[in-house]
């Protein structure tokens, strides 16, 4: 990172907590790495040598933690790398492709095991419920650890959506206008539009980039939350054993519920990557506000190709086509425009393209004609606002 982009008023002081925020949360997914790593070596040898396959699935849990873990580290990583000549828009995706092959390999894994545990329902094998137990309370012991060295709520990271909330109720009506940039400014708006759109609310902007770069950090505590719960279960099976050896049939039923609970910690992690990779409208960002809230610019008259995308997890893009009324105005309204997705909506990544009513006739091609018909790019004019206000 420049110096230039250092010192810019509207990114630098962001830029510099998040290069500080990733630097901490570097810090502490290396630490919970290593306690993941060596309690995995521990469950699976216990496992083995007590034969029991609620550990070994338990294990396999842990290394599901260990791969967000890794991504975490790795998307942190890739983050500082500069975009390339062949690599236009940087190394962002790399957390979505290893996410995705973590999730291949935690599915694999958990269909083996609950193979394994229907073979054992029908032919049972003795196991040691006292070392089941032991190793499970220590088990739940590492985990509510790991939950203090990530530390979460010590540091201000929310588990919970942004208070600050994308989908905003306001009034469109132009009551009384005043310029928004310098004096020779054709951009205004009204100032109804501006207190209720929270345009220039830095602190809930603030707020959404924590969010963001907390997400894969958030994931992680979610698993660990998992793992207690599974190893409150693994303590339960172990003490039935234990006093009743009969009740083995304990430990594959237990395997497979908690193989159920790993598949279904993914779910959200499976979603967020075919969102992004099938370039989908990222969750929290509303597109039909954003073209009102562009359409609020005086000066625009239509908005269209309006497209919303993620170059990764918590990372949005965006790409429109304005129609301006005059032509004189399209520098103050590309300013303002590019302002608004960036201080309200948090996108930095912006493609605006202005355009004239005399020259529309340029995108009624075959290709956006084609996006067209996809839900994710729309068309909003001033005159469909006026009517849908009315």
């Amino acid at each position: 990172m420049t110096a230039k982009q250092l010192n810019s008023p509207l990114l630098g002081h962001k830029e510099k907590n998040n290069l500080r925020l990733n630097n901490n949360i570097q810090r502490r997914v290396v630490y919970a790495i290593i306690l993941c790593t060596l309690f995995t070596i521990i469950e699976v040898i216990v496992g083995i040598f007590s034969h029991s396959l609620a550990l070994i699935s338990d294990a396999s849990h842990l290394l599901s933690d260990l791969c967000c873990y890794f991504i975490t580290l790795v998307s942190i990583y890739m983050a500082k790398q500069k975009a390339t000549k062949t690599m236009s828009f940087g190394y962002h995706r790399a957390e979505v492709l290893g996410a995705l092959l973590s999730i291949l390999l935690i599915w694999i894994m958990t269909i083996l095991l609950v193979y394994e545990a229907i073979q054992r329902i029908f032919k049972p094998i003795s196991v040691d419920g006292i070392s089941m137990f032991i190793t499970a309370m220590f088990g739940t012991f590492a985990n509510i650890f790991i939950t203090f060295v990530l530390s979460i709520h010590s540091h201000g990271i929310p588990l919970t959506s942004n208070s600050c909330s994308m989908d905003h109720n306001y009034e469109t009506k132009h009551i009384c206008k005043f310029t928004k940039f310098t004096k020779n400014s054709q951009v205004s708006v009204s100032p109804d539009i501006t207190k209720s759109t929270h345009f220039f609310d830095d602190d809930c902007n603030n707020n959404i980039d924590d969010n963001k770069q907390s997400i894969s950090l958030q994931s992680a505590y979610i698993h660990v939350i998992g793992d207690i719960l599974q190893n409150i279960g693994l303590m339960i099976a172990g003490l039935c054993i234990w006093f009743k050896p009969s009740w083995s049939i304990a430990d594959p039923l237990c395997t497979i519920l908690f193989s159920f609970f790993v598949l279904a910690t993914t779910l959200n992690i499976l979603k967020d990557v075919a969102t992004v990779l099938m370039e989908g409208t990222p969750v929290g960002i509303d597109c039909t506000s954003i073209q009102q809230d562009m359409l609020n610019l005086d000066t625009v008259y239509e908005v269209h190709d309006l497209h919303v995308w993620s170059l990764s997890v918590g990372v949005p893009a965006l790409s429109c086509h304005l129609v301006v009324i005059k032509e004189g105005s399209a520098r103050e309204t590309l300013r303002y425009a590019t302002e608004l997705c960036q201080k309200k909506y948090g996108i930095y990544h912006t493609t605006i393209q202005i355009d004239y009513s005399v020259n529309k006739v340029a995108c009624d091609t075959l290709h956006h004609k084609k996006c067209f018909v996809g839900s994710n790019s729309l068309v909003f004019s001033r005159d469909e606002n006026t009517q849908n206000n009315s």
